[in-house]
């Protein structure tokens, strides 16, 4: 799943993995599982990557694409 600019997923958290040229999170947003994809070594696989390394699955997170080429990627933890 690619997201577009300015689209928000929002859901709880299930797994961070590195699956060879990518980079993706798997969420479960509702009763649909999404899982957002990111080329390895991008600025958004990077903040992923340091946002979500040490998140526990079932965290509620909140993943922004922006159109901002030095922040492409806004994650937020949702307590």
């Amino acid at each position: 799943m690619n997201l577009p600019a300015w689209s928000e997923c929002i859901g709880n958290f299930l797994k961070l993995e590195l699956l060879g040229p990518e980079v993706s999170v798997t969420m479960l947003c509702g009763n649909q599982q999404v899982t957002p994809r990111f080329p390895e070594g991008s600025l958004e696989s990077e903040i992923l990557q340091t946002k979500l390394s040490s998140c526990k699955p079932g965290t509620k997170v909140a993943i922004l694409k922006t159109d901002e080429p030095s922040r492409p990627l806004l994650v937020r933890l949702i307590d």
